[in-house]
């Protein structure tokens, strides 16, 4: 049963980390400015979180923080998405986002999923 659990916790993750990455770009280019702010905006926030991301959480990365430092970024990329998504007027979507990825990410610690 835990294994399952832990698979479909690992699923979910991934998928809120694409999602994320979506999102601020989504967030981006509903940005109320000009076409190159918002293409600038599209392209470069998901660009900084993953940068984020693949330096300082990623399993494989060189300088993956340890917890619970690694929260941080953790916690600011999902944020971050679900800001992006509220500023762009999708409130039901930002909510669920942020639920889902509050819900993922304390199951981390509950099912010792932190190495991954």
């Amino acid at each position: 049963m835990v294994h399952k659990l832990r698979a479909g916790n690992a699923a979910i993750r991934f998928t809120l980390e694409v999602s994320a990455l979506a999102a601020l770009g989504y967030g981006g280019w509903s940005a109320p400015a000009g076409v190159l702010p918002r293409l600038l905006l599209a392209i470069g926030a998901p660009v900084v979180a993953a940068t984020l991301w693949g330096t300082l959480v990623a399993p494989k990365a060189a300088n993956r923080l340890a917890d619970p430092w690694r929260l941080g970024p953790e916690i600011a990329v999902f944020s971050s998405a679900s800001l992006a998504l509220l500023l762009a007027g999708r409130a039901a979507l930002a909510i669920s986002f942020g639920v889902i990825a509050s819900v993922s990410l304390a199951l981390t610690f509950v099912l010792d999923q932190r190495d991954t």
